[in-house]
């Protein structure tokens, strides 16, 4: 399986996570075009709900909303039941091949996500980093 290694560099330090793949291989494509995009550069996480998830992904400039415009969704990964643990991170959709950029990072197991086609995990904040996404 291959994984590659990002990092996230956030006012509470580096926050280094996991691409996995072969979890979800077209919405891992998508993530790392969007880093190769700078597309989340001085983006803000936008909606944290306590015990729940933390979500981040909309544009932050003029230029990068015209991106997100430009962008197709892409399909629905097949699941292959990666539960949802602490930091775990997939995107966000609004129905079936609704994904484009807003994602999300899972706080703590939970057990009611991805039980939607378009949410499947593509990568997994390492377990140092694991304290920064609860600050």
């Amino acid at each position: 399986m291959s994984t590659t290694v990002v990092v996230c560099k956030t006012t509470v330090g580096d926050i280094y996570i996991d691409i996995y793949d072969a979890w979800s291989p077209l919405g891992a494509k998508r993530f790392l075009k969007l880093i190769s995009l700078n597309f989340f550069e001085n983006m803000a996480f936008y909606r944290a709900v306590p015990n729940f998830l933390i979500q981040f992904g909309i544009p932050s400039t003029p230029q990068l909303r015209h991106l997100a415009q430009e962008l197709k969704s892409i399909e629905d990964d097949n699941s292959i039941n990666i539960p949802f643990t602490d930091g775990t991170l997939s995107f966000a959709g609004s129905g079936p091949n609704s994904r484009v950029t807003e994602m999300f990072f899972s706080l703590g197991r939970q057990r009611g996500l991805g039980k939607s086609p378009w949410e499947t995990p593509f990568g997994r904040i390492q377990e140092q980093s694991l304290p920064k996404l609860h600050c």
